[in-house]
């Protein structure tokens, strides 16, 4: 297994293990976007980003690596009135007829119906949450021609703005709605 680590300010430092040009689950999770940029420029992969918007505040939010039970939520944050951002890669990968699937320890769902999720109060780690919810952001809205577009060029991440309160005013669960898809933006 190789080790990476780079540093994000003088203090703070990104941990990813790699193995055979792949993450695999259990490594330790990427904590910023210059990180998982080097990682996606070497890889087959693409970077993510969701901006969850006003969600209510002193709610814990994360974003799940791994499925099932088998599962740990990374990228931690507490809500406190402003977004949200989860930053990311996913694996990219053809099938035999050249169908784009997505892969990694953040994916989730069966090919054709990928998606990502938040985790939510005691779903994210707080077991003195009010809330135990999780959201749900699908991947099938990427087209090729975007994710071509994203891909190979450093300055550019893909990005999906999801609302971050449901409406009984909790925070938002099961899957995005209103969902306006990923698009292009500036890193």
């Amino acid at each position: 297994m190789v080790k990476d680590t780079w540093r994000i300010r003088p203090d703070v430092w990104a941990v990813c293990d790699i193995r055979g040009g792949r993450m695999r689950q259990g490594y330790s999770a990427f904590l910023n976007t210059e990180a998982i940029l080097k990682f996606t420029l070497m890889n087959d992969s693409l970077l993510l980003r969701i901006v969850l918007t006003d969600p209510p505040a002193g709610v814990d939010f994360g974003l799940q690596s791994g499925s099932g039970n088998n599962y740990e939520t990374v990228q931690k944050q507490v809500s406190g009135g402003g977004n949200l951002l989860f930053d990311f890669p996913v694996m990219i990968r053809k099938d035999k007829n050249g169908i784009t699937d997505f892969a990694g320890p953040f994916v989730q769902g069966n090919k054709g119906d990928r998606f990502i999720y938040l985790d939510i109060g005691t779903y994210a780690g707080n077991p003195e949450s009010e809330w135990g919810r999780r959201l749900k952001i699908p991947l099938r809205e990427i087209s090729e021609s975007v994710i071509e577009n994203v891909r190979f060029d450093d300055k550019l991440i893909l990005e999906a703005k999801v609302p971050g309160k449901g409406k009984d005013g909790g925070p938002n669960c099961a899957t995005v709605k209103p969902f306006a898809g990923w698009h292009p933006m500036p890193v």
